[in-house]
C-alpha cells in the first residue's frame, strides 16, 4: 500500500497549500490545520481495513516530505504564519519528520491495530 505521489510528495496537499497562499498571500493556522487533516485523512484512507503495515513508514515519510516542501516554499515564494508553523510542528514534530506528533501517533495506532493478535485490520472509525 502507498499513498499516490509525484516526486515522493503528496501533491494534493501541496497544490492546496499553493492555493491557500494565493488566496491571502499567506497560509493561516486554520489552513494549515486543513492541510494536516487532509494528509492524516490520506493515511487513514490508505490503511483503513489493512491487515499489513507494509509501506506505512514510507507513507509517513511522503507526508513529512510534503510538510517540509510547504515550509521550504514558505521561506521562498509562500508565507506561513507563526501559528501555521506551530500547527505543522505539532503534527509532524519539531524536525517535520513525522516521527513525533500527531502523524507519529496515528502511525503507532495503525501499527498496534494491525499487529494485535487476531486483528481484523486497522479501523480508525472503531
Amino acid at each position: 500500500m502507498s499513498i499516490r505521489t509525484v516526486n515522493n510528495v503528496y501533491t494534493p496537499a501541496l497544490s492546496r497549500a499553493k492555493a491557500y497562499d494565493q488566496s491571502g498571500n499567506t497560509i493561516s493556522k486554520a489552513e494549515a490545520r486543513s492541510l494536516i487533516n487532509m494528509m492524516k485523512g490520506a493515511l487513514i484512507n490508505e490503511y483503513e481495513g489493512a491487515t499489513s503495515e507494509k509501506g506505512l513508514a514510507g507513507d509517513r515519510n511522503v507526508l513529512a516530505r510534503t510538510a517540509k516542501a510547504i515550509f521550504s516554499n514558505a521561506e521562498g515564494k509562500w508565507a506561513l504564519t507563526d501559528a501555521a508553523k506551530a500547527e505543522f510542528r505539532s503534527a509532524f514534530g519539531s524536525k517535520l519528520d513525522g516521527k513525533s506528533g500527531e502523524i507519529a501517533d496515528l502511525e503507532k495506532s495503525i501499527r498496534n491495530q494491525v499487529r494485535a493478535p487476531q486483528s481484523t485490520g486497522f479501523s480508525y472509525w472503531g
